[in-house]
C-alpha cells in the first residue's frame, strides 16, 4: 500500500519555490521532502548564456545539505545533468574541466564530476551527526526514457508504469553512469 492511500500530507514547505517541498504524514509522524539540487554539489553558473558552470567537487550543495537533517528518509539521485560544460573545482582551485575549451587546464570526462559529486554527497551524509540512524537511499542512475525525441526537444513520457525489465537495457555510456554511481556508493 502507498502512504499517500493511508493518510494525507500536510504541506510543511518552507518556501513557496516548488522545487523544496516537505510533507508532513502527521498520523505517522513522517516528513517527506523534494529538494532540488541535480549536481548535488556546489555550482555557479559562469555566463549569461548559462553554457558553462563552476563545479566545486569538494562542497554539498547546501540546498539539501542544509535541510536533509530534518527528513526520516532521503533518497539521493542525479545523472542527466553531468554532459555540459563545467570547470572542476576542489579547495575553490581550477582543477580542470569537461568541454571547456580552455588552454592549459586539464581536460576530464563528464564521468569524473559525475563521480567526485557523488563521493562529496556520500562523505556529507556519514558527516551529518543528525542523520545517524537515519535511512540514506540511493536511486540508481536510470536512462533517458524520453519518447518521440529528447526532453527538450519534443518528447514526452506517457507511461503509467515502470519499463519491464526486458525494455530496458544499460550499455554503453548509461552503463558507465549507472557503475560510476555504484562503485562510488560501494566505496562509502
Amino acid at each position: 500500500m502507498f502512504i499517500s492511500q493511508a493518510a494525507i500530507p500536510v504541506d510543511v514547505s518552507e518556501t513557496p519555490d516548488t522545487r523544496f517541498r516537505r510533507w508532513l504524514y502527521k498520523d505517522y509522524n513522517f516528513t517527506i521532502m523534494a529538494l532540488w539540487s541535480p549536481l548535488l554539489i556546489k555550482s555557479h553558473e559562469t555566463d549569461p548564456s548559462y553554457t558553462l558552470m563552476n563545479l566545486y567537487l569538494d562542497k554539498a550543495d547546501d540546498a539539501w545539505a542544509s535541510q536533509v537533517d530534518k527528513a526520516d528518509i532521503v533518497i539521493i539521485s542525479g545523472g542527466q545533468w553531468f554532459f555540459r560544460p563545467f570547470l572542476y573545482y576542489v579547495n575553490d582551485q581550477l582543477i580542470g574541466c569537461h568541454k571547456c575549451n580552455q588552454k592549459n587546464v586539464t581536460k576530464h570526462t563528464h564521468y569524473y564530476g559525475y563521480r567526485m559529486a557523488f563521493r562529496t554527497a556520500f562523505k556529507t551524509f556519514l558527516s551529518l551527526k543528525k542523520l545517524k540512524g537515519r535511512l540514506v537511499m540511493l536511486r540508481p542512475y536510470s536512462p533517458s526514457h524520453f519518447e518521440n525525441g529528447e526532453w527538450n526537444y519534443g518528447g514526452n513520457c506517457n507511461r503509467t508504469s515502470s519499463l519491464k525489465k526486458e525494455e530496458m537495457k544499460l550499455d554503453g555510456y548509461e552503463l558507465k553512469m549507472y557503475m560510476t554511481q555504484l562503485e562510488e556508493f560501494k566505496g562509502r
